[in-house]
């Protein structure tokens, strides 16, 4: 991260990130998550040290709900992020479109795609597969044609290595 960088950190569970992000390379931190008690232990716990950082709950449907018990009332895949366009330079959504359908993973990439600054980039976990795209429990497999299609019908370019098919890491850049 460059100094003065605006981030934003979807599915921010509770601050794992935002720990140990130095001060001097962010000027702005954003993270919201559906669980309530980890934002409330971010806003306890790193709000009150590090006022520049921001944590927000937001009420967001997800299969978690069988394992957590917080059912939601949001539907992810018409869910607005609550920030204006441009607002980041950066965004990390870590285990977030490991854990929802492809629907849904499109609709916040094109959220991902309005928020972010010109040459924005994101950083992104998912799983992929070769097979036809399931689900186990809470982990969801998609295609990778699949998910490269709803990155670049969000606007994205990208960086895939195409031959994997597991839990990795990727780059997209506005």
């Amino acid at each position: 991260l460059r100094p003065g960088t605006h981030f934003l950190d979807v599915g921010c569970g509770c601050g794992r990130v935002a720990r140990y992000l130095p001060d001097e390379s962010v000027k702005s931190y954003t993270g919201f998550d559906r669980h309530p008690g980890m934002i409330d232990w971010c806003q306890a716990e790193i709000t009150t040290q590090r006022p520049h950082f921001h944590f927000h709950c937001f009420d967001i449907k997800s299969p978690y709900a069988e394992l957590d018990g917080y059912a939601g009332t949001i539907d992810a895949a018409s869910f607005q992020f609550p920030f204006a366009d441009q607002s980041y330079h950066s965004a990390l959504l870590a285990s977030v479109f490991t854990h929802i359908p492809l629907e849904e993973s499109a609709h916040y990439l094109k959220e991902l795609y309005r928020v972010l600054k010109p040459s924005g980039k994101i950083l992104l976990s998912v799983f992929l597969t070769d097979q036809e795209p399931y689900s186990e429990n809470v982990a969801f497999y998609h295609q990778p044609e699949a998910f490269l299609s709803v990155v670049r019908e969000a606007g994205f370019s990208h960086k895939f290595r195409e031959e994997i098919y597991q839990h990795n890491w990727y780059v997209l850049t506005k």
